[in-house]
């Protein structure tokens, strides 16, 4: 494989509609690949160049790219000929060029039926790889081995964390669910017979029940926050607020919220991580709106070589003292019958941005709303964004 830690797990996928890939970009996942999806001729070529992944898969037959040719290119390249290519959706004449033109690292699929067959395909051609260039071999056991180090270093209240987190999860869920399930049952069969203090005291527990089933998996959302699945796709963010805006849809007329946005960038990022840092930042805004209903403004710039985002709000604000605290895991403001929640969803945020390594921070003023800022380096996509991945 080439040479680089980040390089011998990283497969580039070019096609223009992923809807057909899903079951190949899961199995790949899974085969702990991390996984680059681009969608125009540009990008293609761009980042095979600046990436040097491992794999490129290809699908030569796309309606808004012209397969043949960005293979040519890739191929006929000093900088991209020697990466591994995979070419799926090849008709017979393709087959047949590739032959004719004996180009090394280059296979044929006709279709992807399985994708346990890529797996397969992609294994055994970075084995022969490996067997026929000792010396890249031996410089990528080296970097493997480096790579492996470094993750055993990793600090001890994040392993502890997942540890709990996982823990947590299997021994506490399911007695959760039984006392929140038992409880149901008492009120249902035996309301007649309870007095109004009985009823009131098991309201309490069903109330304590659920609430701990939020904190469960907000918890579990916190730890694995920032190691989501390794798949990168350049993303619309004009999309991503479509789609936040539709999960929100019942905050936002419940509370007569207006949100408003300028143009929003594309950005090379982990999809379900954007949307998810979005989502809780508009969420804390709607939810944080006093007595009045939200004006929420998004804006964004380009400040030298990274974006700077802004969510601006009309809110009840943050007083000085805690704009640095509020980011901290269930860190909470308000009593819980005030404003419900765990504390953990700006400490999600945050670890979300630095994962790309980007900043999050609050301006406030008390009683006049808030607005949340946080950058993502245009060129989030790196070897030192990548190191800190889950394996």
């Amino acid at each position: 494989m080439n040479n680089g830690s980040i390089s011998d797990k990283l497969i580039l996928v070019v096609k223009d509609a992923r809807q057909d890939l899903s079951k190949l970009l899961n199995a790949l996942q899974l085969a702990e690949y991390i996984v680059l999806v681009v969608q125009n001729e540009l990008d293609s070529w761009t980042f095979a160049k600046s990436t040097q992944p491992s794999f490129i898969i290809l699908d030569i037959m796309m309606s808004k790219m012209k397969g043949w040719e960005i293979c040519q290119r890739l191929k006929n390249s000093p900088e991209t000929k020697q990466i591994s290519l995979i070419l799926i959706n090849s008709s017979v004449d393709i087959i047949n060029k590739v032959a004719q033109l004996n180009w090394k690292n280059v296979d044929c699929i006709a279709q992807v039926s399985e994708p346990a067959d890529v797996i397969n395909l992609i294994k055994t051609r970075s084995q022969l790889i490996a067997e026929t260039t000792s010396s890249n071999n031996q410089d990528s056991l080296i970097s493997n081995y480096q790579l492996e180090v470094a993750n055993s270093h990793l600090p001890d209240s994040e392993r502890d964390l997942e540890s709990f987190a996982a823990l947590v999860s299997h021994d506490l869920q399911a007695p959760l669910r039984s006392l929140t399930m038992f409880t149901e049952l008492l009120v249902r069969e035996y309301q007649d017979d309870l007095n109004e203090g009985a009823k009131k005291y098991l309201e309490r527990i069903s109330k304590s029940g659920s609430r701990m089933q939020t904190l469960i998996a907000n918890l579990l959302a916190y730890s694995r926050a920032g190691k989501s699945e390794q798949t990168w796709v350049m993303v619309d963010l004009n999309q991503v607020l479509h789609q936040v805006t539709e999960n929100l849809h019942s905050a936002i007329a419940k509370s007569h919220a207006k949100i408003t946005a300028g143009s929003l960038p594309e950005l090379l990022i982990n999809p379900t991580e954007i949307t998810q840092l979005l989502q809780n930042l508009l969420e804390n805004a709607i939810k944080f709106c006093g007595d009045r209903s939200p004006e929420i403004a998004i804006s964004v710039s380009k400040q030298q070589q990274k974006w700077l985002f802004a969510i601006a709000d009309n809110g009840i604000g943050i007083a000085a003292e805690f704009q640095l605290q509020i980011f901290q895991v269930f860190k909470k403001l308000h009593p819980e019958d005030i404003y419900s929640g765990t504390g953990i969803g700006l400490s999600i945020c945050q670890k979300i941005v630095e994962r790309y390594g980007g900043e999050i921070w609050v301006e406030s003023t008390l009683g006049k709303g808030s607005t949340f800022y946080f950058t993502i380096p245009i060129n989030a996509f790196s070897p030192q964004t990548n190191a800190g991945m889950k394996r």
